[in-house]
This record gives C-alpha cells, structure tokens and sequence, in this order.
C-alpha cells in the first residue's frame, strides 16, 4: 500500500463506472469481512508482487451521521470467480446490491452503485445467524494469524535467498512490523 488519501463519493461513483473492475463492499464488523480480504489479497494478489497492484482496499466512513466503517475491496473483473471462492471461505455470500441502512428515521443508501458492484453478507447458513458470532470472529482471527505467519515464512525465505541473513531478516521485519 503506498499511503492513504481521502477519497469522496463522485471518486466512488467514478470507480463504479470502470467495467474492467468489480467492487465488494462489506461493513468490517461482519464475521468474515477481515477474513475475506485477507484471504483474496494473499492468496491471489501476493503482498511484493506485481499482481498485489491490481488488488484496491478503500476504508470508507458511511453514513455520515453514524460513521460505520466499511470496506470496498477492489479487483479485476475478470476475477470474480475468485472474489466467490474468498467470500465462501470467509463464511460470506455476494449480493448483487449495496448496502443501505436507517439511522434518524432515514434510508441511506451506499454511495457508490452499479453493475460491477457488490455487497457481502453473511451467509445465511452461518453460524451467524445461530449466536455463533464470537465464534467465528475468532476462527477468523485464527486463520487471518495463519495467512500472515505463512506471508511472513515466505518473505523470510525470499530474504535468504537474496543473501541475507538471520539477524538482518530478523531487523528488517522488526522495522516493517513496527510501521
């Protein structure tokens, strides 16, 4: 990620309006939102490689009255099957809508729409819906540790292969985790 910048809602639209990408919104306390963006990005767009630049995460406050955080994953349209193989494993399903809600008696509906946008809910099926929700938060914990220890091991190995060594792996990913 090269940094942060705002970005407002006519961006957003903008971004909607590119049928060469598709857009998944989910709201981050979902059981399984954490889960699915990791699990897309490290699995099909590998941090340090050039791939990893065709992957886009947008933090999004929204509505303004409330400030929910949401997440907007971005990726090549032609990789949806792969944003459906993410959201299955993260316990999730993509809508073909966006995401609306009430607070002071109004309807907001999400501000950015289209045919290349999607919503992520829960599945139906999940345990979610079952009181298992403090569970699966922390299967999700569980696997996203995995995936990073994984990330970790292998830019470890890539690191030696480049010729360092164990001490200098050893500050580099002190530094890098410490950002």
């Amino acid at each position: 990620m090269s940094g942060v910048s705002p970005i407002n809602v006519e961006e957003l639209q903008k971004r909607a309006n590119d049928p060469g990408k598709v857009h998944f919104i989910v709201h981050m306390e979902r059981p399984g939102a954490r889960l699915f963006c990791v699990h897309l990005e490290y699995t099909h767009y590998p941090p340090r490689t050039e791939r990893n630049n065709e992957f886009e995460l947008i933090f999004y406050k929204w509505p303004a009255d409330v400030m929910l955080q949401w997440v907007i994953v971005t990726i090549p349209a032609s990789d949806f099957p792969l944003a459906e193989e993410a959201a299955k494993e993260s316990g999730l399903v993509i809508k073909d809508s966006v995401p609306m809600c009430f607070s002071g008696g109004d309807q907001h509906i999400f501000p950015m729409s289209g045919p290349t946008v999607y919503s992520l809910e829960s599945n139906p099926k999940s345990g979610v819906y079952k009181g298992k929700a403090d569970e699966i938060s922390d299967a999700e914990t569980v696997a996203i540790r995995r995936i990073f220890e994984e990330d970790e091991r292998k830019h470890r190995q890539e690191l030696k292969d480049q010729g360092l060594t164990d001490d200098q792996i050893d500050q580099m990913m002190q530094e890098i985790n410490s950002e």
